[in-house]
């Protein structure tokens, strides 16, 4: 605790000065700049359910207007990581969804949890947006979005651990008719289409706007099984949104959306099985490490291939109704109701596939696996599929899901604004239904069929695991928040929230073994994948009831109207739950029960802007201590575990630069540090050499300590550099840009294993983007990831054994877009 508060200490002296210093720099030079189109954007954010200008908010906070995403080429959270210090986003082998990280926290391993939440809440247009998929989807006629860095649990409540993600759609506009659209086709088949309309139906009272997109294409990897492609998806949106405003004091907003997805997640299996392990016992089907090796690792990432046997897809679908009320009753107070229904469902499958080297003895083949015959492009059966070597390759597991989210919420809140106080309080209700099913098959409990005659064998059996859990929930907040000016320079923000969290949930697991009724010679057409001879179901009910009161306090300093210094401290909480994959055939057994996770934040931060808003320089430092972090571990049977470790710390230092020194040059760094670590826990670690594996075996995992260990998703340094100039020609403008994003080393696994297999590598993309264009088009075009360089996303142990997500490779395209 020393260490961390000096470390504070120490950066708040460091930040202070370099304010009074920079104060000091600009008074010299005394210069008075023009305010215009030099001058950086100011964009009005809502952080604290209010209109504010972002420099005016004591939060650690970044925002982007629509404008600055279409000029950047950001269309979705993925592409927003890159411009958000400390912020996280990459695709998981959950089905291919991409969970939100900050300052280290966020985001599931393997298929995550169904019952469990997510550290960073996400808002859509004040609605509170629980499901995954909103990270995959590309953003629709956006108006602004920001993302809080650091707890919000007085304002935003549960979940928001990590931080927050606001997105706010354009409103339509009651005096005028507009429309814009785009079209844009780049690399792997890749088509994009977007549009809006905005229409006034009775002039200065009512308008409508409607918006929609289609995304397909994008299929970057080539299955060697067949000539299915994967990497990409079709995906289609719309929404429509009614404004009314009855009076000048009274608006309405009433928003409705669907939204599909059909994606093709490409994954990879990074196992390799030794055949070699067939003896005269016969008691041994696989043998050796099931891991590739380093050595290999390059050759497997870089080949831009799968090998898929069977099917690997995910299907989304939302609904979601949002009607926002705001009522000024007077000067100084207003009214808010946020009313918002969501639907999400997600269905989709994965099969995995191991590597395998050696041979089979004697003259014996394999023929098929499970009665699947894997073919090569041309149709003919082709073992080799991805290993280089030649050797033959089958399925080992596949797992499926299909899941349903449902929520109801109701936010009523009224704010007020005096001389030298402003405050807001509120009501929030929820009601949140999950029903959902996962199935998990480990054919371990079966080799393929062959042909020719090996040795008897005999093994343990493998598992058919189900899982079907409904969960009924019901969330209830209060909350109060205000900022007094204790003179004009400085000003005292304090606010609390009470929140009581009700759960019932029912599990029904059942657990069936694949275990061979007799041991067997293997002649040709007999398989030893037999029917289910053993089934143990369970089913549990319970209930439990979170209440946790969440406060903040901040202080903020404003020696000047473009300066500010703040410090803060802000608790928040996760709300305990329970675990969708509790089985008793997992080992060790999985608890079904998950405490309450609770974080408090230390934080202190400076921001400036020089010359006339040419410069901006934002920086922060921040202390989280966290009690119950709840880890997302991997089991041996496949799915994943919810698991608490005592005590975390994460530390670090955030910055964001921006300037534009001539007209048209615009250039940019933003980055994080961060040293994210467990103080005190332990968790389940698989073994790091497995030597042999039984047919149908389970891996058990042993218990060990991991205080001091990194924590997952938290790279020590991220962030990226731009530059972009925009010159002025006799019909337009024509601009270029240059971003360069990087992401040091991260662990994949809080156990810090030495197998580097579970550890992600440091990477480094750039991209390029040239763009010109008049008042009512532009044509732009882009180079991503122009060095194709390649690297894991995730990789996480299913049935013990490694399997990744990379990123994309390079790509390219082009995109026409008019407004009118």
């Amino acid at each position: 605790m020393r260490t961390g508060l000096w470390a504070a200490s120490a950066a708040t002296v460091a930040l202070c000065l370099l304010s009074g210093a920079a104060i000091a720099q600009e008074n010299a030079a005394a210069t008075a700049t023009d305010e215009g189109s030099s001058a950086i954007e100011e964009i009005v954010v809502t952080a604290q359910h209010r209109s504010e200008k972002v420099q005016s908010v004591p939060l650690a906070i970044s925002a982007v207007s629509g404008g600055q995403l279409a000029s950047a080429g950001i269309a979705s959270v993925q592409d927003l990581a890159g411009s958000v210090p400390g912020l996280v986003v990459s695709k998981s082998v959950s089905y291919g969804l991409a969970p939100i990280a900050i300052r280290g926290i966020g985001g599931p391993v393997g298929g995550g949890s169904l019952l469990t939440d997510q550290p960073v809440a996400v808002y859509a247009d004040g609605v509170y947006v629980r499901a995954l998929g909103q990270s995959t989807s590309d953003f629709l006629d956006v108006d602004k979005i920001e993302v809080l860095r650091g707890p919000q649990g007085t304002l935003y409540g549960r979940n928001s651990t990590a931080g927050a993600m606001l997105i706010s759609s354009k409103r339509p506009d009651t005096a005028r008719v507009e429309a814009n659209g785009s079209i844009g086709y780049g690399s792997f088949e890749q088509v994009k289409l977007s549009g809006a309309l905005n229409v006034p139906l009775v002039a200065e009272k009512v308008a409508l706007r409607i918006a929609g997109s289609y995304t397909s294409g994008g299929d970057w990897a080539r299955n060697t099984v067949d000539s299915r492609k994967f990497g990409g998806g079709t995906t289609r949106a719309v929404r429509a949104s009614l404004r009314v405003t009855p009076s000048e004091d009274v608006t309405i907003d009433l928003i409705g959306e669907h939204a599909t997805a059909d994606a093709r997640p490409a994954m990879l299996q990074l196992a390799t099985i030794s055949l070699s392990g067939f003896g005269a016992g016969g008691a041994r089907l696989f043998a050796g490490m099931p891991h590739v090796r380093r050595t290999d690792y390059a050759t497997v990432r870089d080949n831009r291939t799968v090998q898929v046997l069977g099917d690997v897809s995910t299907e989304t679908r939302s609904d979601n109704v949002t009607l926002n009320l705001e009522w000024r009753a007077s000067d100084d107070i207003t009214v808010t109701s946020i009313s918002g229904y969501r639907r999400f469902r997600v269905n989709g499958q994965q099969d995995t596939t191991p590597w395998v080297t050696g041979a089979l003895p004697g003259e014996a083949t394999l023929a098929t696996w499970n009665g699947r015959t894997p073919l090569n492009s041309a149709g003919a059966a082709d073992y080799r599929m991805f290993n280089p070597t030649g050797a033959p390759t089958f399925a080992l597991g596949w797992n499926g899901t299909d899941q349903k989210f449902t929520n109801w919420s109701q936010e009523l809140r009224i704010a007020g604004s005096g001389e030298s106080f402003k405050w807001t309080a509120g009501v929030y209700y929820a009601k949140e239904t999950v029903d959902g099913s996962v199935r998990i098959v480990n054919e371990q409990g079966g080799p393929p069929m062959i042909t020719g005659t090996l040795p008897p064998v005999s093994g343990a059996a493998g598992l058919d695991l189900a899982f079907a859990t409904s969960q009924d929930r019901d969330i209830y907040a209060v909350f109060a928040d205000g900022t007094y000016s204790i003179t004009p320079q400085i000003s005292l923000t304090a606010g609390i929230r009470y929140t009581r969290d009700d759960k019932s949930v029912e599990v029904v697991n059942t657990t069936k073994t694949l275990r061979p009724s007799v041991d067997r010679t293997l002649n040709a057409g007999v398989a030893l994948n037999c029917p289910t001879l053993v089934q143990i179901g369970i089913g549990t009910s319970c209930s439990r009831s979170d209440e946790e009161v969440t406060p903040r306090v901040v202080l903020d300093f404003k020696p000047s109207a473009n300066r500010m210094v703040y410090a803060s401290w802000s608790r928040g909480f996760t709300a305990g739950g329970f675990n969708n994959f509790a089985t008793p055939a997992s080992s060790p057994i999985v608890p079904l029960d998950v405490p309450v996770e609770t974080i408090d934040n230390f934080e202190v931060g400076t921001k400036n802007e020089f010359f006339g808003r040419r410069l901006r320089l934002n920086m922060t430092a921040f202390l989280s201590e966290y009690s119950n972090l709840q880890i997302r571990q991997a089991v041996n049977t496949g799915g994943v575990a919810i698991v608490p470790v005592e005590k975390a710390r994460i530390k670090g230092v955030e910055i964001e630069l921006l300037a534009k020194p001539i007209p048209g040059l615009t250039l940019g760094v933003n980055g994080a540090f961060t040293d994210a670590k467990i103080r005190r826990g332990t968790l389940n670690a698989f073994p790091d050499a497995l030597g042999t594996i039984n047919m149908g075996s389970l891996q058990t995992p042993s218990a060990v300590s991991v205080a001091g260990n990194r924590l997952t998703r938290a790279p020590r340094w991220q962030g990226n550099v731009m530059a972009g100039y925009e010159l002025p020609v006799s019909y337009g403008k024509v601009s270029a840009s240059a971003t360069l994003r990087f992401q040091s080393a991260t662990f994949f696994q809080e156990t810090n294993q030495a197998l580097d297999q579970f550890k992600g590598e440091a990477w480094q993309e750039l991209d390029l983007r040239v763009a010109t264009g008049g008042d009512r088009w532009e044509l732009s075009a882009f180079v991503n990831n122009v060095f194709d360089k390649r690297y894991a996303t995730q990789i996480v142990p299913f049935f013990i054994l490694p399997i990744a997500t990379l990123n994309t490779p390079r790509s390219f395209g082009a995109r026409l877009s008019f407004n009118y």
